[in-house]
C-alpha cells in the first residue's frame, strides 16, 4: 500500500509503502532522507510491549528497473513469475540465483520493479539486469533523470509537493486520507481540513525559461502561490511544473506569472498529471 504518515497537526511527515510480509511483520520503505527522523517518530509512537520497530536500512539494498521492456528483461532472469498486477510483490523471488524481494511499483509514471534485496548482493544484481537489458536499450539511470520522470508524471515528491506544512488534500492526495477509519494520529486535524484554500496545480511555462522550486506565482501584484517542482520534460517538449496555489485561483487555463530571479515568465494551469502512460 501507498500511504502518508502524518503529524498530530494532519502535516504529512512522509509518504511510504507498506508491505504486509505476513500477519505480524512488515516492511515499511520511506523516504531515504527521512529515515533517522521517520524511525524515531514511528519508534515514539508504538504500543510498547506489543510491536518492534527495526531500522533494517543498512542490510538492505533496492535496484528500481522501469520502462516498457522491464518484465521482459527480468524474464530472462528469473524461472518463476512476476508479480502482475501494479502495486503487488513477492519476497521469496529469485532473480539470477539472487534471493529478492521484487515489487510491480515505482515512482516514473512507467511499467515495472522495485527489487530488494541484500547489500552484499547488490552489484551482482546490477550487473546481471544491465546484461539482460544490453540487446533492448537498458540504460543506467540516476535521481535527476528519476525526478523528471516523476515531475511528467505528476507524481508528489517528500520537500516539494508534500511537507509537515502541507497537508493530504493540499497535496491533492485526499484519496489516500481515510477519515471514515477508527482512528490515526492526524486524524482529528484533518476532518477540519478537508475544504482546502490552497491546492497543488500543473503548470506550463508560456515564455523561454524554466521555473524551479520556490518561486513565488502571482496574479498581477497579488502572491497566491509557489512552484514547487520544475524543470524543462523531454517527452512533453516543454517546461512544466507543479506548484500549490490558492483555490479560487486554481483552475486550469488560468495565467499566472512566476518570479523567477526578479524576471516575471508567464505560466498557465494545466490538468494533473502532465503525463499518462497508456497501457
Amino acid at each position: 500500500k501507498y500511504t502518508l504518515m502524518c503529524n498530530d497537526d494532519g502535516g504529512i511527515i512522509d509518504d511510504l509503502l507498506v508491505y504486509k510480509i505476513d500477519s505480524e511483520k512488515y516492511m515499511l520503505v520511506v523516504n531515504a532522507s527521512n529515515r533517522a527522523k521517520d524511525f524515531e517518530w514511528i519508534n515514539s509512537h508504538l504500543i510498547k510491549g506489543d510491536i518492534t520497530c527495526i531500522d533494517d536500512s543498512d542490510r538492505v539494498a533496492q535496484i528500481a528497473l522501469q520502462g516498457p521492456l522491464a518484465t521482459e528483461i527480468l524474464n530472462k532472469l528469473s524461472p518463476y513469475p512476476l508479480p502482475s498486477k501494479y502495486y503487488t510483490f513477492d519476497d521469496s523471488m529469485i532473480i539470477g540465483g539472487v534471493p529478492c524481494n521484487v515489487s510491480r511499483t515505482g515512482y516514473t509514471g512507467e511499467d515495472g520493479y522495485e527489487i530488494y534485496s541484500s547489500r552484499g548482493n547488490i552489484l551482482k544484481l546490477w550487473d546481471m539486469i544491465l546484461d539482460a537489458g544490453n540487446d533492448v536499450g537498458l540504460v543506467p539511470c540516476g535521481l535527476g533523470a528519476r525526478d523528471t520522470l516523476r515531475l511528467e508524471a505528476s507524481m508528489p515528491l517528500y520537500g516539494h509537493e508534500m511537507s509537515e506544512d502541507i497537508n493530504p488534500f493540499e497535496a491533492g492526495l485526499a484519496m489516500f486520507v481515510k477519515l471514515d477509519k477508527e482512528d490515526f494520529i492526524g486524524k482529528k486535524a484533518l476532518t477540519k481540513k478537508t475544504k482546502v484554500k490552497r491546492i497543488r496545480v500543473g503548470l506550463k511555462v508560456v515564455d523561454k525559461g524554466i521555473v524551479r522550486e520556490g518561486a513565488k506565482l502571482y496574479i498581477g501584484k497579488k502572491e497566491i502561490g509557489f512552484v514547487t517542482s520544475g524543470t524543462f520534460c523531454p517527452y512533453l517538449g516543454a517546461a512544466m511544473a507543479m506548484g500549490i496555489v490558492t483555490v479560487k485561483h486554481s483552475e486550469v487555463g488560468k495565467l499566472l506569472e512566476a518570479d523567477v530571479r526578479g524576471r516575471r515568465l508567464a505560466v498557465e494551469i494545466v490538468p494533473l498529471p502532465l503525463y499518462k502512460r497508456v497501457k
